[in-house]
């Protein structure tokens, strides 16, 4: 109980600072789940740990005019002005703004390092003069249908980034609807054959006799990995399962939905283990489920099929979903929106998106639901990053690398699967999201307590300086009370 007695004592420091009188009172430090779990996933503490201390304060949003939306149930609503409140919605903007460049960044490298890892590919491979292609079925690169679904439709687009120029995966459904062959940048030559619906991979003549590892930061260099505006609308699919509920001619199946849910459950898994302790060892332990596992599983992803799930808002279970057309809205506002005042917008979006996720909520009720949402959607990011490993773009990365350095591709039907057909480099994809995150919080949490015990000397050294004062009045004046009498100073009354 080591792990627990630590975080129990982390909280009794910061309860020592809410005594001393830096730290707003109320909040039951004891009754977070948090404190108590055996986990060795930090995050959710981290947060708690964090809002305890000193909630992050967001700048006030200006008012921006906003055109009304029109809902199906005829009603009119509009992106909301008011600025997020503190707590975990401030914390939850921050990682969608400030810090969104330095996860991306840690992010494809963790890609770069997994891959290497996944093949044991040394650091002196080269590429062959004559690159080796790998051809396979689509559907083996494309395990949830997304190269199925158009980019240019409403609720379609917002499953993409910026464009085809920049979204590996706009490319590639372009590529399929056309058939034949294209380059994407001088990495990669990619042909797809409509009769038996196969994709050929080719590392691009560019690459021959360059080192492996050059190929794959040139490949990551040259693609969009998430853009803000498709985060956002990640980070709503992934709680409510709304958006792919609501594609036009489009099903999408309830076996993949299972398959991801199981891809959740695992990264769960793995994350709440120590890698560092001497009983860890590397096996298929993380891919077996009891039968209650596999009932909360298969329940997400039937609920997720529906476009609704039931939440834990901190207030009771509730009902939520993300209308389509809200979704839609908030995707367009960010991609529209100059990279200088999306600050904003992506606060207004939070905003928007709490209040859509808590209608249900009873209105006593929604501070603590929204603040709980907000818990969860952060504590959801890590597995966006992760289950991107899952997309065409970096499947087929993966593919055409395990090609050139093991002569051999990846022959598996879903995503579960191929987590456990890649386990190496997946393994490691999952901590790297979870420690560049986790890493982010931790620094607001060291800055947080420095500037309370600044703040805390402060004052200490003023009251010791009052008490000073004081005594060195009672010698002065003979008052015990040590009260200086002030000298009245002469006016022109007086003269």
């Amino acid at each position: 109980m080591g792990l627990v007695d630590d975080k129990k004592q982390s909280i009794n420091n910061v309860a020592l600072f809410e005594v001393l009188g830096n730290l707003p009172k109320g909040r039951s430090t004891f009754s977070m789940p948090s404190i108590n779990s055996p986990s060795k996933n930090l995050l959710p503490f981290l947060l708690d740990l964090l809002t305890t201390i000193h909630p992050p304060k967001l700048p006030k949003t200006p008012v921006i005019n906003k055109p009304t939306l029109q809902l199906p149930n005829g009603s009119m609503g509009s992106l909301s002005n008011v600025a997020p409140k503190p707590d975990t919605t401030g914390i939850l903007h921050e990682l969608l703004t400030k810090f969104y460049p330095v996860l991306i960044r840690i992010l494809k490298e963790g890609f770069v390092t997994g891959i290497k890892a996944g093949l044991a590919c040394g650091a002196d491979f080269t590429i062959p003069g004559v690159s080796p292609v790998v051809r396979i079925k689509l559907s083996k690169i494309d395990f949830m249908d997304l190269l199925k679904i158009d980019p240019t439709s409403d609720v379609g687009s917002t499953f993409y980034g910026k464009d085809a120029t920049k979204d590996f995966n706009w490319f590639l459904y372009n590529l399929v609807q056309s058939g034949g062959s294209a380059t994407w940048k001088n990495v990669l030559d990619l042909t797809y054959l409509p009769a038996t619906e196969e994709i050929e991979i080719r590392i691009n003549s560019s690459f021959a006799g360059k080192k492996f590892d050059e190929f794959l930061l040139g490949f990551m260099g040259s693609i969009e990995l998430v853009s803000q505006e498709n985060l956002m609308t990640k980070l709503m699919n992934q709680l409510t399962g709304s958006l792919g509920a609501n594609l036009p001619n489009i099903n999408m199946s309830l076996d993949k939905l299972i398959a991801l849910e199981k891809v959740n459950s695992l990264q769960d898994k793995i994350n709440s283990s120590d890698p560092c302790k001497e009983e860890y060892k590397q096996d298929d332990s993380f891919f077996t489920f009891t039968n209650d596992e596999l009932y909360d599983i298969e329940n997400t992803a039937n609920q997720k099929f529906l476009g609704t799930t039931n939440l834990d808002m901190g207030c009771g279970i509730v009902p939520s979903t993300v209308n389509p057309i809200v979704a839609k809205t908030i995707f367009d506002e960010i991609r529209n929106t100059p990279p200088s005042k999306v600050s904003v917008i992506i606060a207004q979006s939070i905003t928007t998106l709490n209040n859509s996720l808590t209608a249900n909520v009873p209105e006593e009720s929604k501070k603590i639901a929204k603040l709980s949402l907000n818990t969860k959607l952060i504590t959801d990011i890590p597995k966006i990053f992760t289950n991107i490993a899952l997309e065409p773009k970096i499947v087929a990365l993966y593919q055409i690398s395990s090609q050139t350095v093991n002569n051999v591709s990846v022959d598996t039907n879903d995503g579960f699967d191929y987590a456990k057909a890649t386990k190496v480099f997946f393994e490691y994809v999952t901590r790297e999201a979870l420690s560049a995150l986790m890493k982010i919080i931790y620094d607001k949490v060291k800055e947080e307590v420095i500037n309370l015990v600044a703040g805390i000397a402060i004052k200490i050294v003023k009251e010791q300086a009052k008490i000073r004062i004081k005594s060195i009045a009672s010698i002065v004046t003979g008052n015990v009370d040590g009260i200086l009498t002030t000298i009245k100073t002469s006016t022109t009354s007086d003269l």
